[in-house]
């Protein structure tokens, strides 16, 4: 939400996790499997997960105002992932 505005995630939102973060909170709670969809409207795609923690490593690097300048379509196929974990 606060992604685009703020640099620190604010408003409703008291903390925004990264696809590594995720991931290693469900591994650590039991889950065995954790995969990364990206898409939307129905329609999403399985990321291998490696290329989905190496692309948001990459775009967190970026000066700010590169990031910013990103177009949004992109910024939600790349990172407005999905997280599916399995048990």
């Amino acid at each position: 939400m606060s992604r685009g505005f703020d640099e620190v995630a604010t408003g409703l939102h008291l903390r925004e996790y990264s696809a590594h973060e995720i991931r290693e909170m469900f591994l650590a709670a039991g889950f065995k499997k954790v995969d990364f969809y990206a898409g939307g409207r129905g329609r999403y795609v399985r990321l291998p997960t490696s290329a989905a923690l190496a692309a948001e490593t990459t775009f967190e690097r970026l000066p700010r105002l590169i990031r910013d300048k990103v177009p949004r379509l992109a910024l939600c196929l790349i990172f407005g992932l999905n997280v599916v974990a399995t048990r």
